[in-house]
């Protein structure tokens, strides 16, 4: 367990550094991007991109399948079942590259049929043409970042991702002083991706020189496997999209579009939160499935433990945070009209420390093939969170749709979704609960004096929040190192940090 959780570490942090990052720089480019294009234009850039961005779901979420089977075959050293797997994925994703080619066709022919000026007609096809190929030729990649998921190289996708983000924003910062518009952005998130492309194929070779690309390695059983699987991520991805896209209809349809934007804010602080969590916890289905098809229960039992106290820790301060110093963020961020956008931070983020402490769960789920359970229950808190949100918006505003997406994640989280898992895998329920018990007693009191700080001097001022956020973490780690982790776990942090 060791080697793999030093080579994951730097791959966790790299990848809530790469989170962090983006969310800054889209953040301060917004207004900069605004400025430069102009309302229309923008507005266009926004609605085209985020149309686009439903290209990944014709991922089918076959790049959780393709880590899945290779992680397997990796774990029992099976060069000619890695190639098998590799050659069948790139067969498959070479088919999705040309089927988005012929959805971007048939959107540009549809684009006459919108209530879009004459002239504008032929900048706009060009646009979708370019972000169409864009799309296109970065499905086969997914094969080879998935095979390096699978090979815990989460550290060289990672910097590949931020080497592609730094670029891209720089391009795009100097195509629009030079007073370049849409197609120059529509270009730049063609080419900027290039190199990361070139490269990722580059390190996959580096890593898995065994690996060849030939027809005879396509095998039509590994095409009923991946879909076999892939097919409930694909219904959770749907669920997850809906059960955190649902409320702005909700709110929409019982309040009003003013109340969609206040509310709005608490939500993207919610995705935020979720995003850190997930990019720096979420790595972990390669070795579940190493551990598991090995048939070596006790360390998976032991680093799903570990993992799971990990996650639990960190979701639990950062959601602190963001509840005890959030009022006074979004006073200073927005202004004190949109302090109603608080209580709902409040109890949304109540919900997401519930769930993401069961993070590793779900990696779990995913790295021994038993994720239907899953796109269930994600499936049912979806429905739940749309019908009680409809009931409870009516008696109490905003605060009930945000009630309607906690009930139902707080109920499948920290009840039902532990015994399933603990149930699959072979795991003692009640060792499970031990853990967490512990773990959760170790955050109550290590979050006692931060309590106490936030209390006293939390302020709408960026500086005072970001020394108490300094402090606070100071306390946190330092107590929760104390009385939260053995010493086992101890030695295994102080080695991966040191190498």
């Amino acid at each position: 367990m060791l080697s793999k959780f030093t080579r994951i570490v730097p791959g966790s942090f790299l990848r809530a550094s790469h989170f962090l990052a983006a969310a800054l720089i889209s953040f301060f480019m917004m207004p900069f991007v605004i400025n430069s294009l102009g309302d229309r234009l923008y507005g266009f850039w926004v609605v085209i991109t985020a149309f686009m961005g439903y290209y990944g779901l014709l991922d089918l979420g076959l790049t959780s399948a393709v880590i899945r089977h290779m992680a397997g075959a990796i774990g029992t050293n099976d060069s000619t079942e890695c190639n098998k797997i590799f050659n069948t994925a790139l067969f498959i994703f070479a088919i999705l590259s040309m089927l988005s080619l012929g959805i971007t066709g048939l959107i540009m022919t549809s684009i006459g049929y919108l209530h879009i000026a004459a002239e504008d007609i032929p900048l706009y096809r060009k646009i979708t043409l370019i972000l169409g190929l864009n799309f296109a030729i970065n499905f086969p990649i997914k094969v080879f970042t998935g095979t390096l998921s699978a090979k815990l190289r989460y550290d060289i996708i990672s910097s590949l991702q931020m080497f592609t983000l730094v670029l891209r924003t720089l391009l795009i910062v100097g195509a629009l002083n030079a007073g370049h518009k849409l197609i120059a952005l529509a270009l730049i998130s063609l080419l900027a991706i290039i190199p990361e492309m070139l490269l990722s194929i580059y390190f996959t070779k580096k890593n898995m020189p065994f690996l060849q690309i030939h027809y005879k390695y396509i095998a039509k059983d590994r095409l009923k496997s991946f879909f076999s699987y892939s097919i409930f991520t694909f219904i959770a991805q749907i669920a997850d999209r809906l059960r955190f896209n649902v409320d702005a209809f909700v709110i929409t349809i019982y309040i009003g579009l003013v109340a969609v934007t206040h509310y709005s804010i608490a939500t993207e602080l919610m995705r935020l939160f979720i995003g850190i969590i997930v990019a720096a916890v979420g790595v972990l289905q390669p070795i579940f499935s190493y551990q598991y098809d090995r048939k070596d229960h006790k360390a998976l039992t032991d680093t799903y433990f570990f993992a799971t106290r990990i996650s639990f820790c960190l979701a639990a301060f950062i959601g602190f945070g963001m509840i005890a110093w959030g009022k006074s963020f979004i006073e200073r961020w927005m202004g004190p009209e949109y302090n109603d956008a608080y209580p709902c931070l409040a109890i949304l983020v109540t919900g997401c420390i519930i769930a993401l402490s069961q993070t590793p769960s779900v990696n779990l789920l995913y790295g021994i093939s038993k994720h239907r359970f899953y796109a269930l229950f994600n499936s049912i808190e979806a429905l739940c969170n749309l019908l009680l949100s409809v009931v409870l918006v009516k008696h109490f505003g905003l605060i009930g749709v945000a009630l309607g997406t906690f009930i139902p994640m707080a109920i499948i989280k920290l009840i039902i979704q532990p015994i399933y898992v603990c149930k699959v895998a072979e795991i003692r329920y009640l060792d499970y609960v031990s853990m967490a018990t512990k773990t959760a007693i170790a955050i109550v009191l290590a979050l006692i004096l931060p309590i106490a700080l936030s209390l006293k001097f939390a302020l709408p001022d960026y500086s005072i929040l970001s020394i108490l956020a300094i402090i606070s973490a100071c306390i946190y780690m330092s107590v929760i190192w104390l009385i939260g982790l053995d010493k086992k776990e101890k030695t295994l942090i102080r080695r991966a940090i040191t190498g």
